[in-house]
């Protein structure tokens, strides 16, 4: 991920336009693994593979951990927590589907 994308962004869930970007591993001035903060609800998205994930956590909960686990000992230190909030209602419940369903099948999509 660029580092100038965060001036066109905004946080999903609150927002906010107060975005910081925390890297990981870097290559060619590019995160390759890291976070975006968010300062004014204290929300982060993660970064793998060079793509921002800015899904509300509840809509992502299972990669979150997975990248939590793997990153640990710097979400720690940046003070970052895995909150994963349930999902709720008919809606979510589709988009969290609708996700699932793209992920098992993205390998096989050209």
């Amino acid at each position: 991920m660029k580092p100038s994308l965060l001036q066109y962004l905004a946080c999903p869930l609150c927002l906010g336009e107060s975005l910081k970007l925390v890297s990981f591993s870097e290559e060619n001035k590019e995160t390759v693994d890291g976070v975006v903060t968010c300062s004014s609800c204290k929300e982060w998205y993660l970064i793998q593979d060079r793509i921002l994930e800015m899904l509300a956590p509840a809509l992502n909960s299972s990669r979150r951990q997975t990248f939590y686990r793997a990153y640990a000992n710097r979400m720690k230190k940046l003070k970052l927590s895995l909150n994963v909030k349930r999902a709720h209602g008919k809606a979510d419940d589709a988009k969290i589907h609708q996700s699932e369903f793209f992920d098992n099948f993205s390998d096989h999509y050209v």
